[in-house]
């Protein structure tokens, strides 16, 4: 059971973010947090990816994988986050968000798409916010 669910976050990119969620088992047995980041059209089961360790990108600490940090926030990470809690008897999940920020407008989601795809050919009529 999650004793503590963090708040939705809208980050100001490319600031880094950070989850911690707590949970508590009864009978008092190790717990194992595994997290994950929902990707529409994905080859994720259920759509549903996980999220590992990666250098300078996101990182995964304290208490078994209680905490998720994205040290530099990009367009490509919005949306929703997973913990799943789990231990041998049982498990919970919890969801939360990482929003859109008010101010995030084209000409910054075409900085962050170029960036991505490692191209500058961005169609903005196929864009949508």
């Amino acid at each position: 059971m999650f004793i503590v669910i963090p708040e939705d976050i809208t980050p100001n990119l490319p600031d880094p973010v950070t989850f911690r969620v707590v949970a508590t088992s009864d009978p008092d047995t190790p717990i194992t947090y595994t997290w994950y980041h929902y990707v529409e059209q994905s080859a994720c089961e259920n759509n549903w990816c996980t999220v590992f360790n990666v250098a300078n990108k996101t990182h995964i600490t304290h208490d078994n994988g209680s905490t998720l940090t994205i040290f530099q926030t990009e367009v490509a990470d919005l949306g929703t986050y997973r913990c799943v809690a789990s231990n041998d008897v049982s498990q919970d999940i919890v969801d939360m968000k990482l929003l859109t920020p008010p101010d995030l407008d084209l000409r910054t989601c075409m900085f962050y798409i170029t960036q991505f795809n490692h191209s500058s050919a961005i169609d903005e009529s196929k864009l949508y916010l």
